[in-house]
């Protein structure tokens, strides 16, 4: 870091588990205490966790909404510390989603959340600017072996496929 730098901007990590344990191991390290002045996430599955257990007894009997999913993450944007252009949402979108819904529903969800992410506002100024003025980056997972877990329900994983190499 430039011996000048003050930290600057917010980092919000959303996501499932494997987002969780990113932003716990980067809550100590200069990331989030010489590059950003704070950092904080989100849990979730398909929808926002609260209690995990909680979230593995609830039904609601109700088809996937993306609009919900989109709205937990606008949520995030609109918070105060996210209305700054040095402020970054880092976004996974892990397992649960294609072992949950089917590819199209996936596909599609991604597609509105772009859209989302792309809005526009005319500023004080009569400029045309993000609506959203964080960075966002979008992180994947790596493709794990749960081909290899012992108990496991065959159709949430009819998605999964080993990595090749080519």
């Amino acid at each position: 870091m430039p011996q000048q730098y003050q930290p600057a901007g917010f980092l919000w990590v959303y996501g499932d588990s494997l987002a969780v344990r990113l932003g716990n191991s980067v809550q100590s390290r200069g990331l989030c205490t010489r590059l950003y002045w704070r950092c904080s996430q989100s849990y979730n599955w398909i929808y926002p966790v609260m209690s995990e257990a909680l979230s593995k007894e609830q039904n609601d009997d109700l088809d996937f909404s993306s609009e919900k999913v989109i709205g937990t993450i606008v949520d995030v944007l609109r918070r105060r510390e996210m209305q700054r252009r040095d402020s970054v949402l880092l976004i996974n979108l892990g397992i649960h989603f294609p072992i949950s819904i089917n590819f199209t529903t996936f596909q599609r969800l991604v597609g509105d959340l772009i859209i989302v992410l792309k809005e526009t506002k005319i500023d004080s100024q009569g400029y045309r600017v993000p609506k959203y003025p964080a960075k966002v980056i979008w992180k994947s997972s790596t493709a794990i072996h749960k081909e290899k877990v012992e108990i496991k329900n065959k159709t949430n994983w009819r998605f999964f496929t080993t990595q090749v190499s080519t």
